[in-house]
């Protein structure tokens, strides 16, 4: 981020699956640096409706350990989740005056983008 000066648009493109008050940290610099910032928020469809059934191992990416258990048990827990994490980036990006748009990966990004782009014109921001 040290490189990025003066004015520009800068998009980002990611699940941020991470920890809120990170990534607002870093929305927050950006902003304040001149940049306009535009988020595609980006999940897998079954990330967001969780179909899961029967006894599941979940692996992690990262260095987390497996965990084995019914989808069922956690399924509601676990929509409510994402979408308060939705709902989170929404509000926070409204506040910072950043363009937030949320997709599933069953859209194409560059059909979002396009849409995007499209509706930015008829609002006379391009």
């Amino acid at each position: 981020m040290e490189r990025l000066h003066g004015r520009g648009i800068l998009i980002i493109v990611s699940d941020f699956l991470t920890k809120e008050s990170f990534v607002e940290k870093k929305l927050k610099l950006l902003v304040s640096r001149g940049l306009e910032v535009i988020i595609f928020h980006v999940l897998d469809s079954d990330e967001v409706s969780f179909p899961f059934n029967g006894d599941i191992i979940f692996e992690s990416l990262e260095d987390d350990p497996p965990i084995e258990l019914d989808p069922v048990d956690i399924r509601e827990t676990y929509q409510r989740a994402i979408q308060d994490q939705i709902t989170y980036y929404r509000t926070h990006c409204a506040k910072l005056g950043i363009d937030y748009i949320f997709l599933e990966t069953s859209t194409p990004l560059e059909q979002g983008l396009t849409y995007y782009l499209l509706q930015r014109k008829n609002l006379g921001k391009l």
